[in-house]
């Protein structure tokens, strides 16, 4: 009697990608690491024939690839940590690469320290209708504020206002911000809100990309925040 025997191969794995495929990625960064936002079709990993670095210094890499939750399936982006501190160099050098491709990327300021202080009202007491004084630093590419308010009484209260690009003054202290004269902040019993309230003030920056070889586009931000402020609604 003859027996026949058949082997069955299973893949254990998901197809890991080298790095020319993430070629049309958006590389987002910021001085904590990078993240590409795109990579190709099914998900791949990354190859673990890519490395990277930050000054010359080597990056932690998590290669993404998708998995199994219990509410579905996920796809994780690749991305890229820093092993140790920024050093506040004029310029931040990543290299990403593989045998046969490498990306290079330069940021300026990306690992300045982030400063964000209200120079006036030197009390830290806004009001509604008048004007505030912010420094932002390091000097971003561009900027954009935010004026977070809400009531530590009633957590459905919240009300914000935003500035950016011709809404910035440039002031010798920082920008100059014209506050609203009147908030549409209710609280949720459906009232408006008056009196004086907790605040901050937010700087988003986007940080000046010198060279982006390798991913589509490159994409470098961050955020300071003030210290405890307070707002008054009259």
């Amino acid at each position: 009697m003859r027996f026949a025997l058949f082997l069955l191969a299973v893949g254990c794995g998901q197809r890991a990608s080298p790095l020319a495929d993430f070629n049309e990625a958006t590389l987002s960064g910021s001085s904590g690491g990078l993240s590409l936002s795109r990579g190709p079709a099914g998900c791949p990993p990354l190859a673990d024939s890519v490395t990277a670095t930050a000054d010359g210094a080597p990056m932690l890499i998590a290669r993404g690839g998708s998995r199994s939750t219990t509410h579905g399936t996920v796809c994780d982006a690749p991305t890229f940590s820093v092993s140790r501190p920024l050093q506040g160099q004029p310029t931040t050098s990543f290299r990403i690469s593989d045998p046969l491709t490498t990306w290079s990327i330069d940021v300026t300021d990306l690992g300045a320290p982030a400063e964000a202080t209200l120079v006036s009202p030197a009390d830290g007491g806004m009001t509604a209708g008048g004007d505030a004084v912010l420094r932002c630093r390091p000097p971003p590419k561009s900027l954009e504020v935010q004026l977070l308010l809400a009531s530590s009484t009633d957590s459905a209260f919240g009300i914000e206002q935003q500035w950016t690009g011709g809404d910035l003054e440039p002031t010798d202290g920082g920008v100059r911000l014209r506050l609203a004269p009147a908030f549409g902040g209710q609280f949720s019993s459906g009232e408006f809100a008056h009196g004086t309230f907790p605040a901050r003030v937010q700087c988003i920056t986007a940080y000046s990309v010198t060279r982006c070889e390798g991913p589509a586009a490159c994409d470098f931000g961050g955020a300071s925040e003030t210290g405890a402020l307070t707002l008054t609604l009259p």
